[in-house]
């Protein structure tokens, strides 16, 4: 499940002969998306080939839609054709139109917003938004694909710089939907729409709100919060040290006096038992506190005979009884569980005592490592533990001889 964007999205992109549309239609398809057309009045009846497939340009998106199927937009347009081209998509009565473009004059989009609610059908998204991705499955917009995967935390941010940096820094746990709403003094989709799609969306276990100084979307997003979200929320805002009356990056972002102060975001927050960092990586540290002892206990566990974890968090410390070893986890090992060819924690293991230089057998791959290995538990020695040792490049299985001590064989990483 997911919010807004799924596999099934089919996607047109108004806007797609120009060098934007063009660049962003290949990474969308690179993304997985759907990409089926997409529009411009003057080369209507064209194709253009992107990432090998010839896509067909249509006048309008209710020719688009007609032909294709489409039920997304993405909306590449200069600013002075931005409101035409918002217009073009309500009146097809499109579900979603993702509105990129920056510098949209506020009475153009005032006007085209208005539009939207009195024909009362689609939903949009911007304008000056990064768009919306659900990994592994679509990205309707320009926010990098690559960086995390699927997972149960929902996203919503102004920002699309601090939208990538969340989702890296929440890359462990992987996103359900990141949805960058845009920066501008009026939106088509507040943080209110997005976290009453998130409370229904059962894929999403918790939610990451990121906002930053100017207005009281923010403080308004606390009160629904309070009333009509039982997931927990953590919140990041940017902008504590803006002065006063200075806009900072998005036309939204300006403090008058004591409105819309970053503190005054916080505390807003904070009263209604919102979590909120100083930092987006200690928003997102408070979200892994939530998400991952309730997802990932049990199986670390399972991989770690008799594990007593005492945090899993970066730099958090473990001890193995069986391997009689200290562990410190990375903050990216919570990724690794399950994949191929077995747990590979990404991890740095201290042993007490610790394996001699010459306790350690290189052999010539991993393969043979794994052959080494079980030719050891076929004679009844016990294997305590196979991991990625970065710190010295190689992949390595701990293992007690017959004297008990710690042994390991490894192979070096190609």
């Amino acid at each position: 499940m997911s919010i807004f964007l799924d596999s099934d999205s089919r996607v047109i992109i108004q806007g797609i002969t120009g060098a934007e549309g063009m660049k962003h239609a290949q990474r969308m398809i690179a993304a997985g998306t759907t990409v089926v057309g997409g529009t411009n009045p003057r080369k209507a009846g064209h194709t253009v080939t992107v990432s090998g497939q010839k896509l067909p340009v249509f006048a309008t998106v209710a020719d688009a839609m007609a032909a294709t199927g489409a039920n997304v937009s993405v909306i590449f347009v200069p600013p002075a054709f931005a409101k035409a081209a918002i217009v073009d998509a309500v009146d097809a009565r499109i579900d979603l139109a993702v509105v990129i473009t920056e510098g949209i004059p506020v009475r153009d989009t005032a006007e085209a917003l208005a539009h939207a609610r009195n024909v009362g059908h689609t939903r949009i998204i911007g304008p000056n938004c990064p768009g919306v991705i659900t990994p592994g499955e679509s990205l309707a917009g320009i926010i990098p694909a690559t960086i995390t995967g699927s997972g149960p935390v929902g996203l919503i941010s102004k920002s699309g710089t601090l939208t990538y940096q969340m989702m890296y820094e929440l890359a462990d746990v992987g996103v359900s939907t990141a949805v960058g709403i845009g920066g501008d003094p009026l939106i088509g989709t507040d943080y209110i729409d997005a976290l009453e799609a998130f409370e229904a969306d059962p894929q999403t276990e918790a939610i990451v709100l990121i906002g930053e100084i100017g207005g009281d979307a923010e403080e308004r997003a606390a009160a629904y919060i309070a009333e009509h979200v039982s997931k927990p929320v953590v919140a990041y805002v940017a902008g504590f040290t803006a002065p006063e009356g200075q806009r900072m990056g998005h036309a939204g972002a300006i403090v008058t006096g004591s409105v819309g102060t970053a503190q005054a975001k916080k505390e807003a927050f904070e009263a209604v038992g919102v979590a909120v960092g100083k930092t987006p990586s200690e928003a997102a540290d408070m979200m892994l506190e939530i998400i991952t002892p309730t997802r990932h206990r049990t199986d670390v566990e399972r991989v770690i005979p008799n594990l007593v974890v005492s945090n899993l968090h970066e730099s958090s410390h473990a001890h193995s009884a069986v391997l009689g070893m200290d562990i410190i986890l990375d903050h990216g090992f919570m990724r690794a569980l399950g994949e191929v060819d077995g747990p590979q924690l990404n991890l740095v293991a201290e042993a007490t005592p610790a394996p001699r230089p010459d306790a350690t057998v290189f052999v010539t791959d991993v393969n043979a490592a794994y052959r080494r290995a079980e030719d050891a538990s076929a004679h009844g020695i016990e294997i305590v533990y196979p991991l990625t040792d970065e710190k010295f490049g190689v992949r390595r299985f701990f293992y007690r001889d017959a004297d008990g001590n710690v042994v390991s064989v490894a192979a070096h990483l190609s």
